[in-house]
């Protein structure tokens, strides 16, 4: 094993350099959720009780919409597709029963 060729070696490093951004990404991610819970608790409060089916996941996208984060930045953050985070909006405005003239984001400011 010690006479990996140069191709190997090099895909152990980007494999290794990858794992190390996604534990930072991740910290840096669950930092941020603090952050925005600690200064928006009354919402959370607020939107958890009115709408107790929504999963901890979903209550953090809608904290991420509320803050006025695109669809590509909340992905990014996520380390998931864009296409996630459009079907998690699909699937949060049906949770939420919010017709379709009705913005998300402005929605979701007017709760707290």
């Amino acid at each position: 094993m010690d006479k990996l060729d140069e191709n190997t070696k090099k895909s152990i490093r980007n494999l290794i350099h990858y794992a190390n951004n996604n534990f930072l990404v991740d910290d840096q991610l669950k930092k941020f959720q603090e952050n925005v819970e600690e200064v928006d608790h009354k919402f959370l409060d607020q939107f958890s009780k009115k709408y107790p089916v929504l999963t901890e996941l979903d209550k953090t996208i809608c904290g991420l919409f509320r803050l006025g984060l695109t669809n590509k930045k909340i992905a990014s953050m996520r380390n998931v597709s864009n296409t996630a985070i459009k079907m998690s909006r699909y699937l949060l405005r049906k949770k939420l029963k919010l017709i379709e003239d009705v913005n998300i984001v402005e929605f979701l400011k007017s709760i707290g």
